[in-house]
């Protein structure tokens, strides 16, 4: 297996966070839980289907999709037969890219094609092709580029975004109200028109990576479990809406040597 990441530019970079390229000539398995990251990303393979079933036991199958941000944990499996990328994005880069409210796309998977048939044939065409993974790369990046040349982001959302995550979801709603001069209720439509989930939904997640990140680098959950959670029981109350484990379960599922380095790849905080 090797994996070739993309090199993004100041373009790019405003709405794709990192994109990488699995390839492997004999083809591969792979079945993941999938955990909310506090992004969206889209994932498309060269080979069957995803199967992708959700928390209430939904399925979709697809060869190209988008997930939105999340509350709830899914499971992915897949066959590859030649390639996959992964292109995560932004975490306010939906309503850019679709022209839709992020608020559509919460908890949910769905393919590309359902919002821009253009897209998904460009990006399947090219997983699919005998081009070089750095070439492909570079095309969909390309793509990405050329589509949103002259787009602005928000920069109130870029604010709020940076509070959370300097404080790593600890934050106080009504501080930040008072530093944007926004009331609370046009300060939650902004943020879910961006990212999809409300400020103190986005807030939790984003607390649960870094404890996740703090698991992953060899703290305990007696370390971390008191950091930002009134007790004990609300840590595993999210815990468990978030991953569907309990905090001893999770901890060795994600430290293990099968799971470590996917998830370490994954988290939210991993090379921002």
């Amino acid at each position: 297996m090797q994996i070739i990441p993309a090199q993004l530019d100041k373009i790019s970079s405003l709405f794709i966070r990192n994109a990488w390229i699995v390839e492997e000539s004999n083809g591969f398995d792979i079945h993941v839980k999938a955990f909310p990251t506090g992004y969206p990303y889209i994932n498309v393979v060269s080979g069957t289907k995803f199967s992708i079933e959700d928390h209430k036991g939904n399925v979709l199958e697809t060869t190209s999709y988008l997930s939105g941000n999340s509350i709830h944990p899914f499971e992915l499996n897949m066959r590859v037969i030649k390639r996959a990328i992964t292109i995560q994005l932004q975490p306010y880069a939906i309503p850019y890219l679709t022209g839709l409210s992020a608020h559509e796309f919460k908890d949910l998977r769905v393919p590309v094609d359902s919002f821009s048939k253009y897209l998904a044939e460009r990006l399947e065409t090219l997983i699919s092709s005998d081009l070089e993974s750095s070439f492909v790369l570079n095309e969909i990046i390309r793509l990405f580029s050329e589509q949103k040349e002259d787009s602005n982001v928000d920069p109130r959302i870029l604010f709020v975004l940076q509070n959370i995550m300097t404080n790593e979801g600890n934050i106080s709603i009504g501080q930040v109200n008072g530093q944007l001069n926004l009331s609370k209720r046009r300060l939650q439509q902004l943020f879910q028109k961006h990212l999809g989930l409300t400020l103190k939904s986005y807030s939790k997640v984003v607390k649960m990576q870094s404890h996740m990140f703090k698991l992953l680098n060899g703290k305990s959950l007696d370390y971390i479990v008191p950091d930002g959670y009134y007790d004990q029981s609300h840590f595993i109350h999210d815990m468990k809406e978030q991953t569907s484990m309990s905090p001893t379960a999770f901890q060795k599922f994600i430290t293990s040597s099968e799971h470590h380095g996917a998830y370490y790849v994954s988290n939210l905080f991993y090379g921002s």
